[in-house]
């Protein structure tokens, strides 16, 4: 098999991949599994009510919303129509101020400087290599002097043992179909995912993300000026890194 590529480099690529069907698709993490990844996060960032934070890639909103319940000033920028009216909708419900913005995080700037950063659930490794650099630049420039950011991203040597791998469950009114393969010429994982729709409709999706090495991402987010506070490997265990048995390399960085 050839080596993949990744997401074609236009800003509005994402604008039609996550629409309503791919939503669809998705089995997402219930509430208990959300509110362990929101005290994961207020407790590594050292959040604390009023700061400013920026949820990158913030799909259905379901983090921001946490995190606002707790009075944290939550921003979130997504480039999903679907996504974005899931997490209005969330906030609503729960009574939470959180903001919601259609944004692509290559063309984002902040009004103002930034306490935290919240990068989260594979959002980080969609682009080529010299994108993931620039977006590691500009997220650096986003934060207040001893801002921090919470990076995830899939961790390469955890990949490689389970792939190839064909998954299938129920989604919204759909089964679905993922077959996952690692390309190894550019250390990304392929995700073809096959949809059929109860209403007799079928989608075909394909995505590549970028995996990486704890030495590859260490000496890239250093390249850039941040400083690693910490490295867990999920969020069930904080701090504690287990090399191949850690599915995410999860970094508490420093500006």
């Amino acid at each position: 098999m050839p080596p993949s590529q990744p997401r074609p480099a236009e800003a509005n690529w994402s604008d039609t991949f996550f629409d309503d069907d791919y939503v669809s698709t998705l089995d997402m993490p219930g509430s208990k599994k959300t509110r362990l990844e929101v005290e994961f996060m207020y407790s590594q960032l050292n959040l604390k009510p009023e700061m400013k934070v920026l949820d990158i890639g913030c799909s259905d909103g379901r983090h921001a919303v946490g995190l606002a319940q707790k009075g944290v000033a939550m921003q979130g920028i997504d480039t999903s129509v679907p996504f974005l009216l899931i997490a209005n909708q969330m906030a609503q419900e729960a009574g939470a101020t959180a903001t919601f913005i259609k944004k692509d995080m290559r063309e984002f700037t902040p009004a103002s400087p930034l306490d935290a950063l919240i990068c989260f659930g594979g959002t980080f490794g969609y682009f080529s290599d010299a994108e993931n650099l620039e977006l590691l630049k500009r997220f650096h420039s986003w934060l207040v002097p001893g801002g921090s950011l919470l990076l995830d991203v899939m961790h390469r040597d955890y990949i490689v043992g389970q792939l190839p791998s064909r998954m299938w469950w129920e989604g919204n009114g759909c089964m679905v179909m993922d077959e996952c393969y690692f390309q190894y010429a550019d250390n990304r994982l392929m995700v073809k995912r096959n949809a059929a729709f109860s209403s007799g409709k079928q989608r075909n999706y394909q995505l590549t993300v970028r995996a990486y090495t704890l030495r590859e991402i260490t000496d890239l987010v250093e390249s850039v000026g941040f400083t690693i506070v910490s490295t867990s490997g999920t969020v069930y265990s904080p701090g504690a890194f287990t090399g191949m048995l850690s599915p995410s390399i999860m970094l508490v960085l420093q500006k």
